[in-house]
């Protein structure tokens, strides 16, 4: 669909399950509660203190209702598994006609609340990334034997990808069973039209925006960069973003003696300014949601292959790279050999965010496939 938002409405009430009640959430669940003649309930705990993690959140919703639970935390590493002890007893106090859980072999209590909404007569959807993992090779076999089982038993599931979909459906959901929300943060743009873009001229701009962690790989795009420069290619890159990872890649930078500038932190009005003089948006690692912020601003974007909502985002707007220093820089130093093909592709990422994947279309998809599969049960 391009452009012209569904019409449906859901006339009964949602709860969602999510780990934590993280910011970038909040437009969503309050698009979704304005799609809903019923009551939306978010419940969320807090980030595991044991891992670091620094995730912002929402403290409240200005339309729905936000309750927070505990999160359990127990292992570590591919035995790290978590839980919501407190769910099944709000459930019962709930007793929404459609309950949508994260779907994440992480969570031990998938099952049991499953069932908990079987006993109430109600939905059940799971909304995730698919089944692809990044956990280590031991026990692989055992672990996707685990994931497949804790996966099961869902009405539908509520996919952020078409790979995501894919993935679903080759473990025995079927293709009306599975629906592509396409993971969105970004509201569609106000106009049609694209930002104005500076005149190209060398040095290239090239940007990165996320947190700074091991699996965002800015190291290869550092290296990458530095292997440009000893071959005359006129870069410049600017990393936005602060994280664990800055000193380590500050000193990798330094002593290849690459052409990058950390920037730290952005955020608002000044991340816009710094977006749109870029040429070109590179993500080496994880990070779909930092790809939309850059189409968002008209560039085009490079990625590596990771878990598969790149594909539905790149195609004319972009390049993707196979995962190794040489490759990116060989994609950089395609892309802006030819300043008008880059533009060019700079527009159709505007396009597609503007069209085809963008916040409200995704609220859009996400009440439209629970009024569906909802449904479709109570006419079975």
């Amino acid at each position: 669909m391009k452009g012209d938002q569904l019409l449906t409405k859901f006339s009964g009430s949602i709860c969602i399950r999510q780990r934590i009640a993280a910011s970038y959430r909040r437009p969503f669940f309050e698009l979704v509660a304005d799609r809903c003649e019923g009551k939306v309930t978010v419940l969320a705990g807090q980030p595991d203190e044991s891992l670091g993690e620094a995730v912002g959140e929402f403290e409240q919703l200005s339309n729905a209702d936000l309750v927070r639970v505990q999160n359990l935390y127990r292992g570590s590493g591919v035995l790290h598994r978590y839980s919501q002890p407190e769910l099944i007893e709000h459930l019962n106090s709930i007793r929404p006609d459609v309950f949508v859980s994260e779907a994440s072999p992480r969570f031990v209590d998938t099952q049991a609340l499953i069932r908990q909404m079987r006993k109430q007569q109600g939905t059940v959807l799971g909304w995730g990334a698919g089944t692809t993992d990044f956990w280590d090779k031991p026990f692989k076999r055992l672990r996707r034997i685990y994931r497949n089982r804790n996966l099961r038993n869902f009405d539908g599931m509520l996919c952020y990808g078409s790979v995501a979909s894919e993935q679903y459906q080759e473990i025995g959901y079927s293709n009306e069973q599975t629906f592509v929300l396409y993971n969105s943060t970004l509201s569609r743009p106000d106009s049609a039209q694209p930002p104005e873009k500076n005149p190209f001229c060398l040095p290239a701009k090239v940007l990165f925006i996320g947190r700074l962690i091991r699996t965002k790989e800015v190291d290869r795009l550092i290296s990458a960069a530095r292997l440009l420069r000893e071959e005359g290619v006129q870069v410049s890159v600017q990393i936005v973003g602060d994280g664990p990872d800055m000193e380590r890649l500050k000193g990798l930078a330094e002593a290849g003696n690459a052409p990058v500038q950390f920037l730290g932190k952005k955020a608002g009005t000044e991340l816009s300014m710094i977006s749109q003089n870029a040429d070109l948006f590179v993500l080496p690692g994880l990070g779909g949601l930092a790809i939309q912020e850059a189409m968002a601003n008209g560039l085009p974007v490079i990625v590596t292959k990771a878990d598969g909502t790149e594909l539905d985002l790149v195609k004319n707007n972009g390049w993707i790279s196979a995962k190794n220093t040489k490759a990116l820089a060989q994609c950089i130093k395609t892309a802006i050999s030819d300043p008008e093909e880059l533009r060019r592709r700079g527009r159709e990422s505007y396009r597609i965010v503007f069209e085809e994947i963008n916040l409200d279309l995704m609220a859009d998809r996400f009440v439209d496939a629970v009024s569906t599969v909802h449904k479709r049960l109570r006419s079975s």
